[in-house]
């Protein structure tokens, strides 16, 4: 069985240009800001675990 990762909220501020960045890029490549963003940080070479770099938003209909 997988194992399963207990989930946590982190909110941190960041300037009005980077935020406006940010989901624009995510828009642009069809994926959420968390999936760039955890990608950016595993590239740093933090240990990012794999449920973290896919995007498992729910689907919105009629999109």
């Amino acid at each position: 069985m997988r194992e399963q990762h207990k989930t946590v909220l982190v909110n941190f501020r960041v300037t009005e240009k980077l935020a406006i960045a940010l989901a624009s890029a995510a828009i642009e490549r069809g994926i959420t800001q968390k999936v760039i963003l955890a990608r950016a940080l595993k590239a740093s070479g933090l240990d990012v675990p794999p449920e973290d770099l896919q995007d498992r938003s729910p689907r919105r209909r009629g999109k």
